[in-house]
């Protein structure tokens, strides 16, 4: 019984599943989930012209990070609606290829 206590207690819901739409912002060892404001202005500091810049941002779950310009790879919206229609694209591609190996 502590150990569920303890889990609940620790429990993070916003990690378990995320209900905000927010932006995924992609760099070469890790994918940031920042708000919409965080992700506008990477983006403008990106369209920027001179050296890289370190960007301040908040994450979804409140950290605040600094992301440097030029190590951003990609930046792309995450919706609710979104997510949803992605996992029914995978679920129909593996039945579909369950079909297929079923005809084999």
């Amino acid at each position: 019984m502590g150990k569920n206590r303890l889990e609940t207690f620790l429990r993070d819901p916003t990690l378990e599943k995320p209900t905000a739409d927010h932006f995924r912002v992609r760099l070469q060892w890790q994918t940031l989930h920042v708000t919409r404001e965080s992700a506008t202005r990477i983006l403008a500091a990106i369209g920027g012209r001179g050296p890289p810049k370190f960007v301040r941002c908040q994450t979804v779950t409140g950290s605040v990070v600094f992301v440097r310009t030029d190590m951003v790879l990609l930046v792309e919206e995450s919706t609710k609606a979104q997510r949803a229609s992605e996992r029914r694209f995978w679920k129909e591609l593996d039945e579909e290829e369950d079909q297929d190996e079923q005809t084999w």
